[in-house]
């Protein structure tokens, strides 16, 4: 594996850093004035203290005027705030808006403080809190439903809390008026204590209306910390509610960054068909596409996404990564412009940008940004393992590895520096180094990795050690059954192994016919490796056949063609490959994997897990 080779192995890892996901529901959404009247929006403090209860209505004499007797006898205190009683009936018949909501509570605490019955006290009260009840849903609205932030939400909430709890203190079962609670205080600055014994009372006042249990449920599995826990709600909550977007949203994202990715992508291709203007939505399935390979589908929801929310700049950098990986360079440039535009100290965003220039060929544009980052924040390891890869891709080996050896003493815990650190020296012809670093790397009990096993597998067969190399290729080959790179590596030792208790040609023709279906039976260097196979288990013919098949699909290679004629020469004569291999070899040429620039890694190369899932 060459320096080329390397840069663009490791530029697609760097490219597929994934930034974590925001839950749905978790961000403040904002608050058009028009959603509570005018007059209203700037005075939300105001209607909180006119909240209070009114004062007692001042107490009429008893005692008529005059000797004369009055004309009739004066009404039982108890019936003093019936009239008010009765204008609240014929308002709350009427009430529409936030305003009219008020005039009904105003005359409902009118009537309570001049006097009822027992039975009006009792009407009355209801009718408050389930007015109280109303006004705040409409304040909600104008909280939860719009997509542009107002800044006075902060006001609103505490409206709409006010109501909620005095609502509450007449009607505490009340189911909807929990679940608002629990909402209202599940947004930043809230209290969550509250939050959490509103949405426990929501679900359990809730068990005769499912849609709204479901609302609790999917809230309460949004609280919770334990992944679990959260699955949990969110699978009672789509059997009540099978149709509910938020449920199926908040599913599919914690599947997304539990790297659940197949049920994710069916959750949110579910949310995206019930509701296709949902942009965080198509975002979400945009990353989950591209980390199945399939580009061409995660730009279509990405680009979906921008459309939707073109201020948005999360997406854009999105954009960017999938867009580089599609080698769209200039449009995948002017993407993350945008991103940076937006958000111009994003670290990440920087250097995504420059990793996208060094791949595009402006390698000193790359330097120079990774450069400024650096001199600001000189403990960046990111930025360092960044320019260590841009000098890389300039066939500057040792300067990488110098670049990498200072991180590594920052960081001399950052497992993925130690594995990048071997991957230079194994492309610099130093394995003895490279498998030191692995050995390290693969001592820990939570960082034993398909790709590390691979790594050292090839610095172990690059030195001759092929019993050791196998042993990792099996290793590898558990987790990652469909690796080309694994699959054709390991047949190729069994296949040309000097040592006849180490060769399996039945098992090496097995193994090479998955890599070649696997890369479409068009990389010249694995179709050689079922040549050999045959050639082990004494099909000459076929090895013939598939080693001029690989001559043909190297043609344009000199250095490739060389080595292919050799093998094809060695099966005319009837001669089985062998790979003797050494250390003395190992410091003139590659691993015997043989794979080239034109490689399938290079056109889309296999990534590592995305960031909303914790590697880089």
């Amino acid at each position: 594996m060459n320096a080329m080779e390397l840069f663009y192995r490791w530029a697609a890892r760097l490219l597929a850093i994934v930034p974590a996901m925001v839950v749905a529901g978790s961000f403040v959404v904002g608050l058009p004035t028009h959603a509570i009247g005018d007059e209203m929006a700037p005075a939300a403090e105001k209607e909180a203290d006119k909240d209070k209860p009114a004062p007692p209505a001042e107490k009429p004499t008893d005692k008529p005027a005059g000797d004369k007797p009055a004309d009739k006898p004066a009404e039982p205190t108890a019936a003093k705030g019936q009239a008010d009683l009765d204008a609240a009936v014929a308002a709350k018949i009427a009430a529409d808006s936030v305003q009219d909501y008020s005039k009904v509570i105003t005359l409902c605490e009118e009537a309570i403080s001049k006097g009822l019955d027992p039975e009006g006290k009792k009407f009355a009260q209801q009718l408050l809190a389930a007015t109280r009840t109303e006004r705040a849903v409409k304040v909600c609205h104008a909280i939860f439903d719009p997509a542009t932030p107002d800044p006075r939400w902060p006001q609103f909430r505490r409206l709409a809390l006010t109501d909620l709890e005095l609502a509450l203190t007449y009607d505490p079962d009340n189911a909807e008026g929990q679940l608002l609670v629990a909402r209202l205080n599940a947004l930043p600055e809230g209290n969550a204590k509250r939050a959490v014994t509103a949405v426990e009372a929501a679900v359990r006042l809730s068990e005769k209306n499912p849609r709204m249990k479901a609302q609790a449920l999917v809230l309460r599995g949004e609280m919770a910390s334990d992944k679990e826990l959260k699955l949990a709600d969110f699978d009672e909550a789509l059997k009540l509610q099978p149709d509910s977007t938020t449920a199926l949203r908040s599913r599919g994202f914690l599947y997304l960054t539990t790297d659940r990715y197949p049920k994710a992508k069916d959750d949110l291709t579910k949310a995206a068909e019930l509701d296709p203007n949902h942009a965080p939505t198509h975002e979400a399935l945009g990353l989950i596409l591209m980390l199945s390979k399939d580009l061409p589908g995660s730009i279509k929801h990405l680009d979906k996404a921008a459309e939707l929310a073109p201020e948005n700049p999360s997406v854009q950098a999105n954009r960017a990564r999938v867009l580089a990986m599609l080698k769209e360079n200039d449009k995948a440039i002017e993407a993350i412009d945008k991103a940076l535009k937006a958000s111009p100290n994003n670290v990440g965003w920087q250097l995504l940008k420059a990793n996208i220039l060094s791949i595009a060929g402006r390698k000193d544009e790359a330097l120079a940004g990774v450069d400024k980052l650096i001199s600001g924040q000189p403990e960046l390891i990111e930025a360092m393992r960044i320019r260590a890869h841009i000098l890389a891709g300039s066939e500057k080996l040792p300067d990488a590895i110098a670049e990498l050896e200072k991180a590594l003493q920052k960081a001399p815990n950052d497992v993925e520096l130690v594995a990048d650190l071997a991957m230079l020296y194994s492309a610099d012809k130093k394995p003895k180094r490279a498998i030191e670093l692995y050995d390290k790397v693969l001592s820990g009990e939570t960082t034993k990795l398909p790709q590390f096993y691979r790594g050292r597998g090839d610095a172990q067969l690059s030195i001759g050690n092929q019993k050791e190399a196998i042993d990792d290729y099996e290793q590898a080959l558990k987790k990652m059954p469909t690796d080309s790179g694994i699959l054709n590596n390991l047949a190729w030792v069994l296949a040309t192994s000097p040592n006849d208790k180490l060769r399996n040609g039945k098992r090496a023709v097995e193994l090479a016919t998955l890599a070649c279906k696997e890369t479409e039976f068009k990389a010249p260097h694995i179709l050689s490796t079922l040549a050999a196979a045959y050639a082990e288990t004494g099909d000459f013919k076929a090895a013939i056949e598939w080693s001029e098949k690989a001559v043909q699909a190297g043609a344009g290679d000199t250095e490739v063609n060389e080595q292919l004629a050799k093998e094809l020469a060695s099966y005319k004569d009837g001669k089985p490959w062998r790979e003797v291999q050494n250390e003395a070899d190992a410091k003139e040429k590659s691993p015997p994997e043989k794979e080239k620039a034109a490689d399938k890694d290079k056109e889309a190369p296999a990534e590592k897990k995305p960031e909303t899932a914790g590697q880089k």
